[in-house]
C-alpha cells in the first residue's frame, strides 16, 4: 500500500479499529487520571509551555485540562489523541474516523489544520474511514482497500468516479450531482455546497 508524503489520504476499507495507538489509549482513558497530569507524565521530555500549546492548538482549554480521562466525552478522546500524535511529532497521522464526533466549525478547524502541517511542516496525514462526506474539500488521494489489497489508488479529482461507493456511501452532494445530471443538468463535479448553489444558480 502506497501512502504519498506529504499528502492528506483517505483509506476506505480497512477496519477502523485498526489504530493500535487508540487501543493503547482506551486502556489509560478507563483510570481517573488528570489529563494535564497523564500528558505530562506521558511527555516528561518537553516543556510545558510545548504541551500547553498542543492543549490550544487541539482546543482544549484549562477546564479540559483538569478533567479525569474517565469522563472525556468522545469528543474530547479525539481530540487528546490528537494532541499526543501532534506531541509525538511523527511524520504521519494517522486518524481512524476522527470526524465522527465534530460540529461542522470545528472540523473545518481540524482540516484547515492539517492542510497547514502538510503543507509547512511536511507531515504525512491518513484518514481511515469508511464515510468521505466531511472530508471531500481537504482530500489529496484516496486508497480503497479489499481483502486487506488495495484495489483503487485514486486522486482526489476522481472523487465523481462510481466504482468507490461500492465500497463506502456515496456523499449526499456528489448524490445530488449525479441525479441532476441524469435529468440533463450540466453541473461541475462539485465537493463545496456553496459553490454548488452558485452552480445552480448560473444554470437557471
Amino acid at each position: 500500500m502506497e501512502i504519498k508524503k506529504n499528502k492528506i489520504t483517505a483509506i476506505i476499507g480497512i477496519d477502523n479499529d485498526l489504530n493500535i495507538d487508540e487501543e493503547n489509549l482506551e486502556k489509560d482513558f478507563l483510570t481517573g487520571m488528570i489529563l494535564n497530569e497523564y500528558i505530562k507524565d506521558k511527555f516528561k521530555n518537553l516543556n510545558n509551555e510545548k504541551i500547553d500549546e498542543a492543549f490550544r492548538i487541539c482546543l482544549l482549554n484549562s477546564e479540559d485540562k483538569m478533567k479525569p480521562l474517565n469522563v472525556l466525552s468522545s469528543n474530547e478522546i479525539e481530540k487528546v489523541e490528537l494532541m499526543i500524535k501532534l506531541l509525538e511529532n511523527k511524520d504521519r497521522i494517522i486518524l481512524s474516523d476522527f470526524d465522527n464526533n465534530f460540529l461542522e466549525k470545528e472540523f473545518n478547524y481540524f482540516k484547515a489544520l492539517f492542510k497547514k502541517m502538510v503543507s509547512k511542516y511536511d507531515k504525512t496525514v491518513i484518514f481511515i474511514t469508511n464515510r468521505l462526506d466531511n472530508i471531500l474539500d481537504c482530500i489529496d488521494f484516496i486508497l480503497v482497500v479489499e481483502n486487506k489489497k488495495v484495489i483503487m489508488e485514486l486522486s482526489a479529482k476522481d472523487i465523481y468516479f462510481d466504482k468507490i461507493y461500492d465500497y463506502t456511501d456515496m456523499p449526499d452532494i456528489i448524490d445530488f450531482v449525479k441525479t441532476a445530471r441524469r435529468k440533463y443538468s450540466k453541473l461541475d463535479d462539485y465537493i463545496d455546497i456553496k459553490e454548488l448553489i452558485k452552480g445552480i444558480y448560473r444554470g437557471v
